[in-house]
Parts: structure tokens; sequence; C-alpha cells
């Protein structure tokens, strides 16, 4: 699935003032993507993205009022598969699918090579060799 970023970097001359009122922050999004819109703020102490519940302007856009600057990003939620909220919601669930910890008959994937294969035909060919060899040896 393509995503598209764009990403803004704002420089302020006085940045170790903190800002004493609220801004608006409005952003663009998509109306071709189905799923509930909102604007989300990276929460960098918890590492996750928080929802911000945005008002939907006319057009095209999203706004909220924000008392400092950070990462914001306006992203797309599925309501429609319940499992995937749990997952989101639980950080220490398995990220596999189901399908890879129910495996009913109990058999391990072929994830092996051949290089097995190789090393026992080898073997087998060398030890061939060293009888020929010492078959001739002793009839000469």
């Amino acid at each position: 699935m393509p995503v598209t970023v764009s990403t803004f970097k704002f420089d302020f001359a006085n940045s170790a003032d903190k800002p004493q009122e609220s801004y608006l922050l409005t952003l663009g999004l998509d109306e071709t993507i189905a799923g509930e819109k909102d604007i989300y703020y990276f929460d960098k102490e918890n590492d996750k993205w928080v929802a911000q519940h945005a008002t939907k302007d006319q057009g095209a856009t999203l706004s909220i009022e924000v008392n400092h600057f950070s990462s914001y990003a306006v992203l797309t939620v599925n309501r429609e598969d319940p499992k995937e909220e749990e997952s989101e919601d639980n950080p220490s669930s398995n990220a596999g699918s189901e399908k890879d910890n129910n495996d009913s008959s109990n058999n391990l994937p072929e994830t092996a090579t051949n290089q097995f294969n190789l090393l026992l035909a080898g073997t087998v060919l060398l030890l061939i060799g060293i009888g020929v060899w010492l078959f001739r040896r002793k009839f000469n």
C-alpha cells in the first residue's frame, strides 16, 4: 500500500521561549481513503501516536488547537476490524498471526537449504574415491 508523507520543519528565531498561547494547526487529508481520520500527536515518552480529536473543516482539512509544536500527522483508522484494534492497545500481544501460533500439524516449516544434502553427497563421493584408490593400490 503506497503511503504519501509530507514533512515540514519550522525553525523559530527564539526557540528557547515556550509559546504562551495556543495555535490552530490545520492539516489536509485525502478523502478518497476510507476510514476514520484524525490528527494524531506522536508521544515520544510512550512511543505511540495519540488521537487529538480534530474537527473537520470545510474542504479536505482537519484542525486542532495546540499549545506546543511536535510531530503531528493525519492518520486513518479502519474500525471494521476489532482484532486489529486489540493488538494496538495491547503491546504485549504477539505480532504474528493466529495461524502461525496454532499450527495443528506440529510440523516445522521447511526452511532448510540443500547444504546438508550437498555435504552428504560430497562425503559419500569422497569415501567412494578413497575406496577405489585403496583397491587399485592393493592390486597394482
